[in-house]
């Protein structure tokens, strides 16, 4: 999660490998910086409690990538959030 900061709009987020399938993600939506207290933006429709204008909107799977910013410090954090794009059977 150290580089989370590059990923931007539109990029393919790796493909997620369970046992079962892969799930492709793209993301849509990122909050460079929010408060380590900002449980919601892990909510099943995430969003940030302290930026409303970051809720997604439309209903969909959402993968939620969360990171330590500045970095090497605990003090904020960094939300990237991807679609699902696609989920294939293995």
């Amino acid at each position: 999660m150290r580089h989370l900061d590059r990923l931007r709009v539109g990029d393919t987020v790796t493909v997620v490998e369970t046992a079962t399938a892969h799930f492709t993600y793209v993301v849509v939506r990122s909050l460079p910086q929010t408060s380590a207290h900002d449980g919601t933006v892990v909510a099943p429709g995430p969003y940030s409690s302290l930026h409303p204008a970051s809720r997604l909107k439309g209903r969909g799977y959402y993968i939620t990538l969360t990171t330590c910013t500045p970095e090497f410090t605990f003090r904020y954090r960094m939300v990237v959030w991807g679609r699902l794009t696609a989920a294939e059977p293995h």
